[in-house]
């Protein structure tokens, strides 16, 4: 093939179509013991003294264990149905409600990123212009995580029910307040389907009830203040981490809101070679290969390392493939970082070498 040329994707799906099909075994296995592993270090935490090291060094181990198993929602808006049975009720029940992340507030608005009408516009939640904007932007993104655990418990815990009694109120708390992005503000689509409606009511219900729980539990004194402090941290080193992975493994931020053609919007993600345990960390779930991702969304997670590996085989004429890798995180920070901090005209082909 010419690399001058649009690459064929339909022949480079074909090449790896033995890689499509997800294997529940390896989601079960990784996220069970993930997620009991995480559990198992919180409680380790909640018996800790605040006043030793290993407190705190248990609380940053179990976000780094929730990190990894909250990132399955991301392979939830990409299973087929029935793919791997029961995953997506196991997942809400020990990792999304808890954490107050249910699935609904993710998939509506990562399917809609993925679209090619809605790609880096407005219609975009997952795309901010951190490539064409001040550095305070990449530093306000920050700092708005800090912010996040409150909002999630109001919006669920007080909000959510009130609204159930005014109907405009309820449009703006399922249009503005129920979306997981990037976008400080973002007017979601709202599903029709009465399936979908039904899911976003339980696990919405569910989440409501597990806030009122907690409440009553440090009321009646069966739990400590330590465990709100606990959870509040850790969502607060799970929102930085996936913070640090955003802008160095996924896009550009480059688009202001232009159409891109499918190979443009390729060109404008990010993979990430490196195997370091950094990497592992950071980008989990095969998210490290973020721009091979977004060519081949069916791809699970735990194939993408091989899928990449064979077409950079098979296709070695092809530039695409090398043009959106990076050696690692700190090379992508590097260039996130050194964009221009004023907002300009960037041809998305401009910023690789």
């Amino acid at each position: 093939m010419n690399s001058n040329c649009t690459p064929d994707y339909k022949v480079m799906k074909a090449s790896i179509a033995d890689f499509a099909k997800p294997n529940p075994y390896i989601y079960w296995s990784d996220f069970l013991i993930t997620t009991i592993s995480a559990w198992g270090l919180f409680y380790l935490a909640i018996k800790a003294s605040q006043s030793d090291g290993l407190y705190y060094l248990l609380i940053f181990l179990s976000a780094i264990g929730f990190y990894r198993a909250l990132a399955f929602t991301h392979e939830l808006a990409h299973l087929r149905k029935g793919a791997v049975p029961g995953f997506s009720f196991i997942w809400h029940v020990i990792c999304g409600i808890p954490f107050l992340a249910p699935h609904f507030l993710y998939r509506t608005v990562h399917v809609a990123h993925h679209s090619k009408k809605n790609y880096g516009k407005d219609t975009d939640g997952e795309y901010i212009s951190f490539g064409t904007s001040s550095k305070w932007l990449i530093i306000a993104h920050f700092l708005f995580n800090l912010l996040i655990p409150l909002s999630s418990i109001s919006r669920f815990m007080i909000i959510a029910p009130i609204s159930l009694f005014n109907s405009r109120l309820r449009l703006f708390v399922m249009e503005r307040m129920s979306f997981i992005g990037l976008k400080f503000s973002f007017s979601r689509e709202v599903p029709i389907r009465k399936s979908e409606m039904t899911g976003w009511y339980v696990a919405e219900f569910s989440c409501c009830l597990f806030c009122w729980l907690v409440f009553a539990s440090l009321i009646t004194k069966t739990i400590t203040l330590t465990f709100l402090f606990q959870w509040y941290m850790i969502i607060i080193i799970v929102l930085t981490l996936n913070s640090l992975r955003t802008l160095g493994a996924t896009h550009w931020y480059v688009s202001e809101g232009t159409d891109l053609n499918f190979t443009d919007q390729i060109k404008d993600s990010i993979s990430i070679r490196s195997k370091s345990l950094l990497t592992k960390i950071l980008c989990p779930v095969g998210t490290q290969y973020h721009a091979l991702h977004h060519m081949f969304p069916s791809i699970p997670y735990h194939s993408l390392g091989k899928v990449y590996e064979r077409l950079l085989a098979n296709f070695p004429e092809e530039k695409i493939l090398l043009e959106t890798s990076r050696p690692n995180l700190f090379a992508s920070w590097q260039e996130v970082w050194a964009l221009s901090r004023k907002k300009r005209e960037i041809e998305v082909s401009d910023i690789y070498h």
